[in-house]
């Protein structure tokens, strides 16, 4: 008998955190789930402690990708092994309420004939009780809007319960995208004629975020990943916008705020030294040559985004307020 709920977890080299996640798992008072985890190439001892588990429940099934693939090809592997009515997403770092998927499967029965359903979530440190911010939603809230723009998301990739037939409908995820791909989902998904979701106002979170004290995110190279992938995002997402009437005058104005919340990390590791004057402007023209730069498509966008190119290189954000009305303007025009 298939299981109701197909739980999809990506791994790569996340030892430290797998037992405390998988063991939110297994402490699920709903038992009619299975866990499909897709290890990426780990070189840490992630698949040894995995097989623990899959040793112990049959539920827990193991995929091992021998070269790395990315998160969106493990998610993708997952959905294809998987055999759930539902499908959670989630990462080997976070964790689950023991009442979690009981209370989705419960609403889901209470608003059925949607596409996804979205719950509550809370950011944690080092324990669920540190006091991070919690991601509650508004059932009316501009959450297209917000994906589009990147303004903080309405939701991250655990929050929502999806119907497996709408996930097979839109495929899955792109394994394209060196950045944005859990946006880009969801800005795919929220696109859909006729999609329909509903969001529990809940203020109790089901599931926790870990925000990993992360490195790596300083240097040239994820600087210019980082606009790469906004460049992929913007040009994708603004050919889709153009072809659908409802969105008539939408598509730039929103995504212009990509491309200057991407710049504004370039920035920021140039004024600090992480990166050279020479390897921030390489980085600003080759968003400038780009077709993502067609979102500037007003004389006046063109060149309020301009100007914020020639003072984040020159460093002149160091007055302060002028990088902020700069990125709240560029959007408007």
């Amino acid at each position: 008998m298939c299981a109701q709920v197909s739980i999809i977890i990506p791994n790569k080299n996340k030892e430290a955190y797998l037992r405390e996640t998988l063991d939110s798992v297994i402490a699920q008072t709903y038992q009619d789930w299975e866990a499909i985890i897709v290890d990426d190439a780990s070189t840490d001892n992630s698949k040894e402690i995995i097989r623990s588990y899959t040793d112990k429940d049959d539920r827990i099934q193991l995929i091992v990708n021998d070269i790395s693939a990315g998160g969106s090809a493990c998610r993708n592997i997952g959905i294809k092994n998987s055999k759930g009515r539902f499908i959670i997403f989630f990462d080997s770092d976070d964790l689950l309420e023991e009442f979690c998927i009981e209370e989705r499967m419960l609403f889901q029965e209470q608003f059925p004939s949607h596409d996804f359903w979205v719950f509550t979530m809370k950011e944690f440190l080092d324990d669920v009780s540190d006091g991070c911010r919690l991601w509650k939603l508004k059932q009316d809230g501009n959450h297209l809007g917000r994906f589009l723009s990147m303004d903080l998301a309405p939701w991250q990739t655990m929050q929502p319960l999806w119907d497996r037939r709408f996930v097979e409908r839109i495929n899955g995820y792109d394994i394209e995208y060196p950045r944005f791909q859990d946006i880009e989902f969801h800005v795919r998904a929220l696109l859909q004629a006729g999609v329909s979701y509903r969001v529990s106002t809940s203020k109790i979170p089901d599931c926790y975020y870990r925000i990993l004290r992360r490195r790596g995110q300083a240097g040239a190279e994820f600087a210019a990943s980082l606009v790469s992938g906004a460049n992929m995002y913007i040009s994708k997402i603004h050919r889709l916008l153009k072809k659908d009437k409802r969105f008539i005058g939408l598509e730039s104005r929103k995504l212009r705020a990509v491309s200057v919340a991407s710049l504004g990390h370039v920035f920021h590791v140039l004024r600090v030294g992480d990166i050279t004057r020479h390897e921030a402007v390489e980085i600003v023209n080759e968003m400038k040559a780009h077709s993502a730069f067609e979102v500037f498509d007003t004389r006046f966008s063109r060149w309020i985004f301009l100007l914020y190119c020639r003072m984040g290189v020159s460093r002149f954000f160091n007055v302060k307020g002028i990088k902020r009305l700069i990125q709240r303007t560029i959007p408007l025009v």
